[in-house]
Formats: structure tokens, C-alpha cells, sequence
């Protein structure tokens, strides 16, 4: 995957209803796809209800 420009934004989405694994593998997919590194910025929403 090419670097991305400077000033630019590139949105990855994923959502689950599954469990904890099913979560953590949709994170891991996430991530990845973003290209994940120590200079990415990211930020996650989550929500606990039942």
C-alpha cells in the first residue's frame, strides 16, 4: 500500500454485535487495512450495552 499524502484522511469502518473474538478480529481487519503504524492516528467508539 502507498504512503498516504499529507492532509489527507482515509475513513475504515467495521462493526460487529458478535463477541469479544468477533470484535477483536473486526479490529485486527481495521487496522490493517489502515495500515496500521506508530505515527496512526485512531479513534474508536465503542458502546456496552446489551
Amino acid at each position: 500500500m502507498p504512503p498516504q499524502q499529507h492532509d489527507t484522511t482515509t475513513t475504515h469502518y467495521a462493526a460487529t454485535l458478535g463477541d469479544v473474538t468477533d470484535t477483536g478480529l473486526r479490529w485486527a481487519q481495521c487496522v490493517h487495512s489502515a495500515a496500521w503504524s506508530l505515527n496512526t492516528q485512531i479513534h474508536a467508539v465503542g458502546h456496552g450495552a446489551p
